[in-house]
């Protein structure tokens, strides 16, 4: 439940339910209420003030009223040839903001300060990825069903509060995204980046979660399953020499490895051989859960996913968003990722004119770069 989640993510932070409270401009009794699960389900507006202080994406439960409720899962991916001096630009421009805190919060900023971000970030060969649901076109109950559909790791999903599996759905997703444009797009540009991986997730605990041991679990044998059917897309003729070590051949491959092929073969079905990318090297070599107090990179993700939170929930002025979108590369159908749970929802991809967000979501997708130098 929802109160479950508050309850985690407040005692990361370290604060009370009077803190919490405060910041959030709600009162105590109401906080304990969702915390002890006496009240299910929050209002709208203490919703969106509990995902500013929390969690500055969403905090992907289904809202009290069925009002536009957008959560996203966001990337940033930082060439490491570049990555100490984005994050020294970004050091600079904290300075000359006046900011003495340690963790710098994108619900903190003002426009004028997210588009400087964002115009920082844009003179480097960075790329974003954004994975989105709107909360408020789900009930409950459809979550539910949805939950109860998948056919692998069944359990381990069940015992998922809603809004965590929500959540857990869109970071496989947006996971699998970074994964194809990073390798589409650099490979073109800075090939020699692809020759490892190195993934910085924020931490909402000082501890590993038991959300996070799911994430780390069952991310790597969804993306595998998906990978036999729709594998990555590789550019003809492009340098792919530096990412070559994270191919793997069946007939060469370590004793480990030919076991895990062997899962491979009874989860799709018989096969000839397997050939191609080994997802296991490409996500564990380098993951770090990271806490966003002492980490700089974490820190400007946040910014990045407040500003589309904000934006697809229209409560970002224009000027602050007018240039986020050519952080994005362009992708058909959409660039950025919307998905729906059920056929009661709305159908994937928000351009539907109905939609309160389709108009910034086209404004926004239209200055995408091309994938294609």
């Amino acid at each position: 439940m929802i109160g479950r989640r508050i309850r985690a993510l407040r005692e990361a932070k370290g604060w009370s339910q009077d803190d919490l409270a405060r910041r959030a401009k709600l009162t105590k009794p109401y906080v304990s209420m969702l915390e002890t699960g006496e009240r299910k389900q929050p209002s709208l507006p203490a919703l969106r003030r509990l995902a500013k202080v929390l969690d500055e994406a969403g905090v992907f439960v289904v809202p009290e009223k069925r009002e536009r409720y957008v959560c996203c899962h966001v990337a940033l991916l930082i060439p490491s040839s570049q990555a100490e001096l984005v994050l020294y630009e970004f050091l600079r421009l904290r300075d000359l903001w006046g900011r003495t805190q340690i963790e710098l919060k994108g619900s903190s900023l003002d426009e004028a300060q997210i588009a400087a971000v964002v115009e920082l970030l844009l003179k480097f060969d960075v790329i974003v990825r954004v994975v989105a649901i709107d909360m408020a076109e789900h009930t409950e109950a459809a979550v539910t069903q949805f939950v109860k559909q998948m056919e692998e790791l069944r359990d381990r999903w069940r015992a998922l509060p809603n809004q965590l599996f929500v959540q857990s759905l869109t970071a496989i997703i947006l996971v699998k995204d970074a994964i194809q444009t990073g390798t589409l797009y650099y490979c073109q540009r800075l090939p020699q980046e692809l020759a490892e991986f190195r993934w910085v997730i924020d931490a909402k605990d000082r501890k590993i979660t038991d959300f996070e041991k799911l994430w780390t679990t069952v991310i790597l044998p969804v993306l595998e399953s998906q990978s036999v059917t729709t594998p990555l897309v590789f550019s003809t003729g492009a340098d792919y020499s530096h990412f070559r070590r994270f191919f793997y051949d069946e007939a060469t491959a370590d004793p480990e490895a030919r076991q895990h092929v062997e899962w491979l073969r009874q989860l799709v079905g018989p096969r000839e051989t397997f050939n191609g990318v080994d997802l296991r090297k490409l996500l564990e070599e380098h993951r770090a859960f990271a806490n966003s107090q002492n980490n700089l990179g974490v820190q400007l993700v946040d910014v990045i996913g407040s500003a589309f939170f904000r934006a697809l929930n229209g409560t970002l002025a224009q000027k602050a968003w007018a240039r986020l979108g050519a952080l994005l590369v362009k992708e058909a159908p959409a660039t950025i990722h919307f998905i729906a749970l059920s056929a009661a929802g709305r159908p994937a991809g928000v351009t539907a004119v109905e939609h309160p967000s389709a108009e910034i979501v086209r404004q926004i997708e239209a200055q995408a770069r091309s994938m294609w130098p």
